[in-house]
C-alpha cells in the first residue's frame, strides 16, 4: 500500500474508532458514574421518608407535633449525595450528567422542605406555649409569645415559597427514567398546607385579643367588687370588644373547610370560652350599670346570669 491509501485507511480506521467510542475518550465511563449516582439516590431516597414521616405527624389528627425537627441529618445526607455527584461527575454521559444535575435540585428542594418543617414544628409549639401561658394567667408572657409565633409564621411563609420555588427548578422529565427517585414521590401538595397557615395566622389573631380581654377583665371585675360601678362599666365594656374580636376569629375556624389536625380540639376548647368570656362581659357590664344607677336587684340578676354563664365552660372568674 502507498503511503496515501494507507493515510486514507487510517482516516477511516481513526473515524470510526471516535464514533463508537466518543465517551471513553471524553473520560465518560458510564458503569463507574452509575455506582456513584445510585449511592446518592440511597441518600435521596432516604430522606424522602424521613421528610414524608415528619409531614404525616404535622398533618396527623391522631398524632401530637413532635417537640422538634431537627433538619441537620436531612442536610448532611443531601452533602453526602453531593459528594457522590461530584465524583459522578468525573465519568457521566451527556444523560447521566443531565440525572446528576436534576439530582442536585432535589437535594436543594429536601434542605428547604427540612427548614419549613423545623419552623412549622417550632410554630405549633410556640402556640401550645401561648395557650399554657394563658392558663397559667401569665398574660404578659402570653402576648409576647403570640408576637414571637406571627414572625415565626412569617419565616414558615418564607420558607414556603422558597420550598416552591425549589421544586419547580426540579426537571421533571429528568426523572422520568429513574426508578429510584421520581417526580410524584418527591412531590409536596402545598396548597392545603397555606390554607392551613392562614388559619394559624386567624388563630393567633384571635388570641391576641382574647389576652387582653382577659387583661381588662379579671381586675374589673375587682373594681366592680370593690363598688366602683361606672369604672368597672367602662372596663368591661373593653373586655367585651376584645372578646367578641377573638370570639368571631374563633369561630372563622370552627367553620374552616381545612382540617384544623391537631389543634381542632383545642379550638373547639377555646372558642367555648370566648363565647361565654363575652356574654359574661356583657351581663356583668349590665350589672354595673344596674347597680351605678341604683337598681340593686336588676345588678344581682344580671352578675348571677354573668357567673352562670362563665361557668359553662368551667371559667372561674373568682367573683
Amino acid at each position: 500500500m502507498d503511503r496515501r491509501g494507507f493515510l486514507r485507511a487510517s482516516g477511516v480506521v481513526s473515524a470510526s474508532a471516535l464514533a463508537g467510542c466518543a465517551g471513553v475518550l471524553n473520560g465518560a465511563q458510564p458503569e463507574k458514574a452509575g455506582k456513584r449516582i445510585t449511592a446518592a439516590e440511597e441518600k435521596i431516597s432516604k430522606n424522602t421518608e424521613a421528610l414524608d414521616e415528619i409531614q404525616s405527624k404535622v398533618e396527623s389528627d391522631d398524632e401530637e407535633v413532635p417537640d422538634e425537627f431537627d433538619p441537620s441529618s436531612v442536610t448532611a445526607r443531601v452533602e453526602k449525595a453531593n459528594v457522590k455527584l461530584d465524583e459522578a461527575e468525573e465519568y457521566a454521559t451527556d444523560e447521566q450528567q443531565s440525572y446528576v444535575d436534576t439530582l442536585r435540585q432535589v437535594g436543594e428542594y429536601q434542605k428547604k422542605r427540612a427548614k419549613l418543617y423545623e419552623d412549622y414544628v417550632s410554630l405549633s409549639n410556640k402556640i401550645t406555649t401561648v395557650n399554657t401561658y394563658v392558663q397559667s394567667d401569665r398574660y404578659d408572657t402570653a402576648l409576647e409569645k403570640v408576637t414571637e409565633a406571627k414572625s415565626l409564621l412569617d419565616e414558615v411563609r418564607t420558607h414556603t415559597d422558597e420550598m416552591e420555588s425549589a421544586l419547580g427548578d426540579i426537571d421533571s422529565d429528568a426523572l422520568s427514567e429513574s426508578d429510584q427517585i421520581t417526580y410524584d414521590a418527591i412531590e409536596t401538595d402545598l396548597s392545603t398546607f397555606r390554607d392551613r397557615l392562614d388559619l394559624v395566622e386567624t388563630m393567633l389573631d384571635g388570641f391576641a385579643p382574647m389576652i387582653k380581654g382577659i387583661q381588662d377583665f379579671m381586675p374589673a371585675l375587682e373594681v366592680y367588687k370593690n363598688g366602683q360601678y361606672a369604672d368597672a362599666a367602662e372596663q368591661l365594656a373593653e373586655a367585651e370588644k376584645h372578646f367578641e374580636t377573638a370570639d368571631a376569629k374563633f369561630r372563622e375556624l370552627e367553620n374552616a373547610d381545612t382540617d384544623l389536625g391537631g389543634v381542632e380540639t383545642d379550638v373547639a376548647k377555646i372558642t367555648c370560652y370566648t363565647g361565654v368570656l363575652t356574654d359574661g362581659a356583657r351581663l356583668f357590664k349590665e350589672s354595673a350599670t344596674a347597680a351605678k344607677n341604683g337598681d340593686k336587684e336588676l345588678a344581682r340578676q344580671k352578675a348571677k346570669e354573668a357567673q352562670t354563664e362563665l361557668n359553662k365552660c368551667s371559667f372561674d372568674s373568682s367573683s
